[in-house]
């Protein structure tokens, strides 16, 4: 389940148009899937930006390309949330 999820994570990052360190701007791979994420989702500052919290929260609108129905996670949100729990609760442990 870790590597699952920090892999994901590390290519979740890539997906969206995103800011560099440097003031550029980093193309995503798959800019299609902003509407899943939300746009800005992994702007730097990372504390600042919603990353996850979208995609974890089930889809907010009816225009998504993994066919997700609204408010349903996606099958990898879906199996995201259920490693990254259990991640929890073996840390808690």
């Amino acid at each position: 389940p870790a590597a699952f999820c920090a892999c994901f994570v590390e290519a979740a990052e890539r997906f969206l148009d995103r800011s560099t360190p440097g003031g550029g701007r980093e193309r995503g791979f798959f800019q299609m899937l902003a509407p899943l994420f939300g746009h800005g989702a992994f702007e730097l500052p990372y504390p600042n930006s919603p990353r996850l919290s979208r995609f974890l929260s089930g889809c907010t609108t009816n225009v998504n390309p993994l066919g997700a129905q609204l408010g349903q996670l996606t099958p990898t949100g879906e199996s995201f949330k259920k490693a990254w729990e259990g991640i929890q609760r073996e840390v808690r442990a």
